[in-house]
């Protein structure tokens, strides 16, 4: 974008042969009128749409931390783990507040309560920023640059979890029938 407002001010400076209007005055305008007002938001527009939830899958978002964690599982995808083997400790505070740990390890997805030695992600997070997020309400990485929760360790792993845990929530009658 800003390339394109350059090359504006350029042609404009060109064109009006040295002319203040021209040379100063438009090519001033396009870089405070166009070119900041899209630095400032373009920003917001591109990590909503890119941390889009519907509304279907939010709707199956539960409203508690641990409900939340406990069911990861469920959505896990093997196949954009890949051959990932970590652990993700979550340290939630707040009222449904607690410890866990999630195992990724040879195409599986396990989660216990406690505390993991050493592993190699760490969020940290009040309960319903963490809820908020899964549900679509607050852009994750938004969140993280104000604060909102932290994060220890593995940037990497971070980024990765919206497609490791992407996959459809499973029908309850699939699930009661004891099928995959």
């Amino acid at each position: 974008m800003w390339s394109l407002v350059f090359f504006a001010a350029f042609l404009s400076s060109h064109l009006g042969h040295g002319k203040p209007m021209y040379s100063i005055a438009i090519p001033f305008a396009l870089c405070i009128g166009v070119g900041v007002v899209f630095s400032i938001k373009y920003p917001d527009f591109y990590l909503k749409r890119k941390y889009r939830v519907s509304p279907e899958a939010a709707a199956a978002v539960p409203n508690s931390a641990a409900k939340l964690i406990e069911g990861m599982p469920s959505v896990f995808d093997p196949a954009a783990a890949g051959d990932l083997q970590t652990e993700i400790q979550f340290d939630i505070s707040g009222e449904g507040g607690g410890k866990w740990v999630i195992s990724i390890a040879r195409g599986q997805c396990q989660v216990k309560k406690g505390e993991a030695v050493s592993p190699p992600l760490t969020i940290i997070s009040p309960e319903d920023v963490w809820v908020k997020i899964a549900k679509g309400e607050i852009d994750r990485p938004k969140a993280l640059m104000q604060g909102l929760y932290k994060i220890k360790g593995d940037m990497k792993l971070l980024a990765r979890m919206p497609q490791i845990f992407g996959a459809r929530r499973r029908a309850p009658e699939i699930l009661e029938k004891g099928k995959p």
